[in-house]
């Protein structure tokens, strides 16, 4: 067998090769120099010269050859040459040297542009992204009396995909058979992958179904394409039908279509299977690359799996695959939407260690897990960290982060001075902004500054966006301004369950009991909220009625939960169905975490008012006595829950409960354990009785 190989380069081409990339203008005209002269005679050895820098893969070389010589003036260059320096400018990606030379270079040397010209000219600014002005050159071809050809029209179709802009891409080949031309294979990709990325997945799968009716066998650049087309119609049931169908149609799954099915699995939540892909690329004889890792993170981000995201992250450096960006902004997503703060924090600043530049999408995932933790001076501290930058469509996305840290936290001040810093840097804030905003002023009790704000909404923003009425309801809830709030509700084109259980809430806290039921009655579909929101509006002056609306619930199919006992013991506590509701309770394991530590330990966690005093009765008239008889004196511990030391207010309930039993029972405000509240509880002894003490407030420690 014959092998050939490539002639030696002679001494001048092996100087021009040896120059490094890029080279100056200077020095490639200390090499072109001895040359000159033969070209001015004679344009054949140059153009020898320039197919073998394009043989040698130096279109940078190509390009800055035929620029000196068109400045030079004295060789005389024709079509040949300038369309030698247009191809290399496709290859060099440099778009501005090509508009030069088509506009500028060949009109001075008096050299029509033909159909190649024109073809390597779309074609750079295709590469560039230039995509308005291929169209522009594209559209100026019948001045020249020139057709566009198959190559013109993927160069413009590809540009436009590039640019985004998926309806010209779709015209320009709908328009080929009209020009008496036949889309090829690259004509189907092109337009396919402008579809795909253009959101348009039903007619990216419509011209990929078309292609055998066009006699055109799908490439597995058409596969891959299709595939991606599935990520962004989530259907990734089709997007394995289609990569099982590749080896169909006898061709070999590259990374590229691995990738696109890994990302359509992905997006639907399928991670498991995206792992499993990403696990077999072996088979193919395909080596995982970033973007197939990154896409199996993205993948386990999307539905919580942070502790998957983390493995895959950490076997890249084993892969011998260094994470990107794009890897670090995956794997703190993954963070924060599994609630590991400090695990995102950690990546955030391990990619500054790699001297790996966090960008906006970044900062935005990081703050984001700020945020969710409450770490509001954190999440402060990296957004004041961000460098200041254009604004970009998700530069909104930090501020509105940094606010909800702000609400979370109790910052309502801070979060509004975020807010009033937007427009200093360009940006309009959004419906996100104005909700956060307002939900921080809620927060903070602050309904006075959250109603100005949301007046200060655009019209149509405000009557539309339900999150921030919703808010600005709450809000006015906090204020007891009820009126108000229902102002605001009856505004509302239609209102969710989010609003509904706000104007509940509103007349709840404004004792508005009737009209409170109303509005759970005229609810399209009550929640658990929503009833236990309603059913705190009622008092002990209108307990049947909590109790009524308390026994409606099974049959609007809602199953009530510990909230719903509270709300309704906490109007029914001083009657006797209280007390039995209080015991249905227990025969239903509502309150199981009572007696969890021993009967001498009474643990009031998750409990309100009225159920707390309900099971102190229960606990001194129940399950103390028969334990006491057996015993002269014995520590007795009551633990109170997030309701504080309200069980002191109500000590004149507890009072009356007169036993024969030991020491009086010792109590731990505020949720505090005894073991982590040495020398707060009150060990003041009373013999013949248990009160809950009669000063209303614990005893002096002994």
């Amino acid at each position: 067998m014959q092998v050939t190989s490539r002639a030696a380069p002679s001494h001048f081409l092996a100087r021009l090769l040896q120059l490094p990339r890029p080279a100056s203008s200077q020095k490639v005209e200390e090499v072109l120099a001895p040359k000159l002269q033969d070209w001015r005679r004679s344009a054949g050895a140059l153009n020898r010269v320039l197919k073998d820098l394009k043989s040698h893969k130096r279109p940078d070389l190509v390009c800055q050859l035929v620029e000196l010589l068109h400045r030079d003036g004295r060789v005389r260059m024709g079509l040949a040459q300038y369309s030698s320096g247009l191809s290399a400018c496709a290859r060099a990606k440099q778009w501005q040297l090509a508009l030069y030379f088509f506009f500028h270079a060949m009109p001075e040397g008096h050299v029509d542009p033909d159909t190649i010209s024109y073809s390597a000219t779309i074609t750079s600014l295709e590469k560039g992204a230039q995509w308005q002005l291929a169209l522009r050159l594209f559209d100026s071809m019948p001045e020249s009396s020139l057709a566009a050809d198959v190559i013109i029209y993927n160069a413009t179709i590809s540009s436009c995909e590039k640019g985004g802009h998926w309806p010209r891409a779709l015209d320009l080949f709908n328009a080929m058979p009209e020009a008496k031309l036949s889309p090829d294979v690259i004509s189907y990709n092109a337009t396919i992958s402008s579809c795909q990325k253009g959101g348009q997945w039903q007619l990216a799968l419509h011209l990929f179904n078309a292609m055998p009716w066009a006699s055109i066998a799908a490439s597995i650049v058409s596969y891959s394409a299709a595939i991606s087309s599935c990520e962004t119609g989530a259907q990734w049931p089709m997007a394995l039908q289609l990569f099982d169908s590749i080896r169909e149609a006898k061709l070999v799954p590259n990374i590229v279509s691995y990738g696109a099915v890994i990302s359509a699995c992905g997006a639907s939540g399928e991670w498991q299977l995206a792992l499993r892909l990403l696990g077999s690329l072996h088979h193919d004889s395909c080596q995982p690359n970033v973007i197939s890792y990154n896409a199996a993170i993205s993948s386990c981000e999307k539905v919580g799996a942070w502790q998957w995201a983390l493995q895959l992250f950490s076997a890249m450096p084993q892969a011998k695959l260094d994470p990107n960006v794009i890897s670090y902004n995956a794997t703190i997503s993954a963070c924060e939407k599994g609630q590991q703060w400090k695990r995102a924090l950690a990546f955030f600043h391990a990619m500054r260690d790699r001297e790996i530049t966090p960008n906006i999408t970044t900062h935005n995932a990081t703050i984001s897990s700020m945020a969710a933790a409450a770490q509001w001076q954190r999440a402060l501290r990296l957004f004041a960290e961000m460098p200041e930058t254009e604004p970009v469509p998700n530069l909104s996305i930090c501020y509105n982060a940094a606010m909800t840290a702000c609400e979370k936290g109790g910052q309502w001040q801070l979060a509004l001075h975020v807010f009033h810093s937007m427009p200093a840097a360009a940006l309009e804030p959004d419906l996100i902004s104005y909700s956060a905003a307002i939900s921080a002023l809620e927060k903070g009790a602050q309904w006075h500054l959250a109603l100005h704000l949301f007046a200060s909404m655009p019209t149509p923003t405000r009557t539309h966006d339900v999150i921030s009425v919703s808010a600005a309801i709450s809000a006015c809830a906090r204020g007891q301004q009820w009126q108000r709030a229902l102002q605001l509700w009856e505004s509302m084109p239609q209102a969710d369950t989010v609003s509904f259980n706000a104007a509940i809430s509103a007349c709840a806290k404004g004792q508005q009991w009737q009209r409170a039921v109303q509005l759970l009655a005229s609810m399209p579909q009550a929640d658990t909220v929503s009833f236990n929101t309603a059913l705190s509006a009622f008092g002990p002056e209108t307990w049947q009625g909590a109790l009524s609306l308390f026994r409606s619930m099974p049959k609007a199919e809602i199953a009530p939960d510990i909230g719903s006992y509270n709300s309704v013991l906490d109007a029914a506590c001083d009657q006797d169905a209280g007390y039995a509701l209080f015991l249905e309770a227990l025969q239903q394991n509502v309150y199981h975490q009572l007696l969890r530590k021993g009967p001498w330990f009474l643990d009031l966690h998750e409990m309100s008012r009225g159920s707390a005093c309900l099971a102190a009765r229960w606990w001194l008239s129940t399950i103390l006595p028969p334990r006491l008889q057996t015993q002269k004196r014995q520590k007795c511990i009551i633990v109170s829950g997030f309701w504080h030391s309200a069980l002191w207010s109500s000590s004149s309930r507890l009072a009356g409960w007169n036993y024969r039993m030991g020491p009086q029972p010792v109590f731990v405000a505020n949720g505090g354990y005894p073991n982590s509240c040495s020398g707060v509880a009150p060990t003041s002894q009373a013999s013949g009785q248990s009160s809950a003490g009669q000063s209303g407030k614990p005893g002096t420690p002994s």
